[in-house]
């Protein structure tokens, strides 16, 4: 039996924490399963997890990419259709100075990425259910939400470009 891309791209999505779904896409695509931090590496890869036919890909593609709308698409996939819930993280940059940088072991330097001559740690903020369109605290959507701290921080760490240019505004 030979599945359509987009079928197994959805088939993917339901494979997080099910073991039997697991079995079934690397039956059907021929593939070993991988989790979604391991699948996505650019932003190309957010455009094949979502498909071509999404939304989201569509108006990415029609030239009027702009940071948030490249942040919805960032957290629709990696959310693999997780919809936004009471707790939510969401990416958060905290300044840091160069001294505090130079203090910090080689792990906690990874944590960090620089724009712009600036140091920024990337954290994940922890939001309890705030109801409005943003957070008071955060310039981000509801919908760039995530729901574990260590997908907000992937994502804050890989497309640090895309959330900076939002987060800077």
């Amino acid at each position: 039996m030979k599945f359509e891309d987009n079928n197994i791209r959805k088939l993917c999505r339901m494979v997080r924490g099910n073991e039997e779904a697991k079995r079934l896409y690397e039956e059907f695509s021929g593939k070993a399963y991988k989790a979604i931090m391991e699948r996505v590496e650019n932003f190309d890869d957010i455009r094949e997890e979502l498909g071509a036919e999404h939304p989201l890909c569509e108006y990415l593609n029609s030239g009027a990419d702009t940071p948030i709308m490249a942040a919805f698409a960032i957290a629709e996939a990696l959310n693999e259709g997780w919809e936004p819930t009471d707790a939510k993280y969401y990416v958060m940059y905290r300044p840091i100075t160069d001294e505090d940088y130079n203090n910090m072991n080689e792990k906690q330097q990874e944590e960090c990425v620089i724009s712009d001559n600036k140091i920024f740690k990337v954290e994940a903020y922890l939001d309890w259910g705030y109801s409005e369109e943003t957070s008071p605290i955060m310039p981000f959507p509801i919908s760039t939400a995530f729901y574990s701290s260590e997908l907000a921080r992937f994502a804050g760490k890989k497309f640090s470009d895309i959330y900076l240019a939002i987060y800077k505004k």
